[in-house]
């Protein structure tokens, strides 16, 4: 690995689900893995960029285009 590389990998220490995480029903692994990164609040995960959300753990292309649904849906939701 380049150390002059700038992209790390967060390991991420399951945690908890926040409330706010267990809305966009995620599963309760994906959620513990998001929120030990520091992603507890909707908010965070709407200005995390896709490359922020890759580097957590069990995080692929997949799961953030699924993020970013149940985001869309959810939204959608507290409009109505």
């Amino acid at each position: 690995m380049n150390p002059s590389n700038n992209l790390h990998v967060t390991h991420s220490v399951p945690q908890l689900p926040t409330p706010e995480i267990s809305k966009l029903n995620l599963g309760p692994a994906l959620s513990s893995y998001l929120a030990g990164a520091g992603y507890a609040q909707l908010e965070q995960l709407r200005a995390a960029s896709d490359e922020e959300l890759l580097r957590v753990r069990q995080v692929g292309r997949g799961t953030v285009a699924l993020i970013r649904r149940q985001l869309a849906g959810n939204e959608n939701k507290s409009q109505n």
